[in-house]
């Protein structure tokens, strides 16, 4: 399954599928979750600007959160095709919400100023009457706290570091001016008003942002106790001679807690996405240091500006340090196994059951599926002749890292998922670059050509009747005895309508006109063909390997290619048999992208033997 999956669906899905007595708990979870996205869904609706695509996409991603309501209650459904149909509505709401903000990414912000540009979105839907008033009255409140925050920003920094150019006093009094409009329009219900306030509101705030961050900068300048604006801010406040009053005050004492919190949350984030299994040091460490800088600010007291400035300036450049190496490290994780999404996938998983997002009982089910896929490819690694004996030992090696993260679940020691991810990420850098190795391989025609040893001098050459060398006759390749046409079973026109045949069949459920048992007999019948193709492949193949490098790679992948085929099929069939049809769809993909890799690998090898018998 996709980790594209909110954790409380998925594990109600799992629990559908293979735990029945983890069901009503993990229901419990799902429904607060449906609760939480409906919620969030009724105030999203009225701040995206109207369209008939966004309104249209809303309004689906809301069926289907209903539809996901529907299924929580529905307990005549088999628990495995309940879960199946789970999951599939809860893909289909992201791909609708994402939608959405696809959109709204596309467009230019009319507000640097969230609450504000939320608000001008709201006028724009009330005043194209596709949204009430209310929800312009509801959200003024907050915009014009903000705004009074802005002058309030000036007055302070007026007063804390000298003058600030008054060219920043015009665009905060025009979107003063705007929030009056809005305020003059909820009274007297005037179009006119709302239209003003649209325009001085996006202009003025637009403004008013772009020349404090040029004040900013100028006052960057002066001589300062701090490089970090809100360490700059108290310090200069507690120096101060006058008194600005305890709101200003507390504003900026808890603004140090809240870098703080920001650095912490991003820490929990990244330790949430698997750095927590993958990097724990350093997790740990920022966490350390997260607590000791609260330490520090409520331990200062009455204390000296240079003392503050000594005290919390290392602790602030240390947070910024260690920000960048946790955000490094998850970029460098999602670098290296950029072609491995299902590693990924893993360590995202691992972080959930690190953070008790997921409950143990997942692991175990996520692990043995991943022994499995794992000892099926070693197996067809095994059967390919002149296999790399290094990548085999490597992949076998996989077997022993699912064991040591299976210990977690009956001693849940951090120790085990970290140990058993170093051996599994150690190895599969190595994997990964022989099949980039084989495909880049695979994609330049015309250089695998075969190559032979003269006997008499031992010069290795393209084939020739005398050697280039010493001029003794080269030998000879006879293959005329091998009959080699098609190893997959058909022209490679037929092989991808094999591939669109079961699509066509699968998708057919969904308008009533296949059945289950067409589907799983079709399954039946190209595993059957595998298995041909297999017997023929080391009848008439396997005797002319040995002669050329290319050509032997070329055969060890194919051989690789049906065995992973072989297994997509399986599980494919698996998914048939339980009614599954989210499974069974989200299978067809690495199950065609096989049978594209199966058809070119024949097309190589049908090359090589060409040219083996020049």
């Amino acid at each position: 399954m996709s980790s594209f999956i909110a954790p409380p669906m998925r594990q109600l899905v799992c629990a559908l599928h293979k735990h029945p007595e983890q069901v009503e708990e993990s229901q419990v979870k799902a429904a607060d979750w449906l609760v939480s996205s409906l919620e969030g869904l009724r105030l999203l609706k009225p701040v995206v600007l109207w369209s008939e695509e966004r309104e249209e996409s809303l309004r689906q991603a809301e069926l289907d959160l209903k539809e996901c309501q529907r299924l929580l209650k529905d307990v005549s459904r088999p628990a495995p095709e309940r879960g199946a149909r789970l999951a599939e509505a809860v893909m289909s709401y992201y791909s609708h919400l994402f939608a959405v903000q696809k959109l709204e990414s596309q467009r230019p912000a009319f507000s640097p100023i969230l609450s504000l540009d939320q608000l001008i979105n709201v006028a724009f839907n009330v005043l194209q009457e596709k949204s009430d008033v209310f929800e312009l009255r509801s959200r003024f409140p907050l915009a014009h706290a903000d705004v009074l925050q802005m002058r309030a920003q000036v007055q302070s920094r007026r007063a804390l570091f000298g003058e600030v150019p008054f060219e920043v006093d015009e665009p905060l009094q025009i979107t003063e001016g705007g929030l009056g409009a809005v305020a003059h329009y909820l009274e007297t219900g005037e179009r006119k008003a709302l239209e003003e306030a649209i325009q001085l509101l996006g202009r003025g705030s637009g403004d008013f942002a772009h020349k404090l961050s040029e004040a900013e900068t100028a006052m960057r300048a002066q001589p300062r106790y701090s490089p970090y604006d809100a360490l700059e801010f108290w310090i200069r406040l507690v120096a101060l001679p006058t008194d600005l009053g305890p709101e200003v005050a507390g504003q900026a004492w808890e603004r140090l807690f809240q870098e703080v919190d920001a650095f912490q949350r991003a820490t929990e984030v990244s330790r949430r996405a698997g750095l927590g299994v993958a990097q724990p040091e350093l997790i740990r460490e920022a966490n350390m240091l997260a607590e000791h800088i609260r330490e520090q600010l409520t331990a200062l007291g009455a204390a000296e500006p240079a003392e503050i400035a000594a005290r919390l300036n290392p602790l602030w450049e240390a947070m910024g340090q260690y920000r960048g190496g946790v955000q490094a490290a998850l970029s460098d994780l999602q670098i290296r196994f950029e072609g491995a999404p299902r590693v990924l996938e893993l360590i995202e998983i691992l972080g959930q059951i690190e953070t008790k997002v997921f409950p143990v009982w997942m692991l175990r089910d996520e692990l043995e599926q991943r022994q499995q896929e794992a000892n099926a490819s070693l197996q067809a690694l095994q059967e390919s002749p002149q296999a790399p004996e290094n990548l085999v030992s490597l992949l076998a090696s996989h077997d022993q890292a699912y064991q040591r993260m299976l210990l977690y679940c009956e001693d849940p020691q951090l120790i085990h998922l970290v140990e058993g991810w170093k051996l599994l990420s150690l190895t599969m850098p190595p994997l990964m670059a022989f099949e980039k190795q084989v495909r880049r391989a695979f994609a330049e025609t015309g250089k695998s050509g075969q190559q032979v040893t003269c006997i008499r001098c031992g010069h290795v050459q393209i084939p020739a009747k005398i050697c280039s060398e010493c001029g003794s006759a080269l030998p000879q390749l006879q293959i005329d005895d091998v009959k080699y046409e098609d190893i997959s079973g058909g022209s490679q026109g037929k092989d991808h309508q094999v591939a669109d045949h079961l699509a066509d069949l699968v998708q057919g459920l969904t308008f009533g006109v296949t059945t289950w048992e067409q589907i799983i007999q079709e399954i039946i019948n190209q595993l059957e063909v595998l298995d041909k193709t297999r017997d023929r492949f080391e009848r008439e193949v396997v005797k002319i390997m040995g002669r050329d490098e290319s050509f032997d790679t070329y055969c060890q992948f194919f051989v690789i290619c049906m065995g992973k085929l072989s297994q997509a099929l399986t599980v494919l069939g698996e998914a048939a048999q339980t009614r599954q049809l989210t499974p069974l769809k989200a299978g067809l993909t690495s199950y065609r992208q096989l049978h594209e890799e199966l058809i070119e690998f024949q097309k190589k090898i049908t090359e090589g033997i060409g040219k083996i018998g020049q």
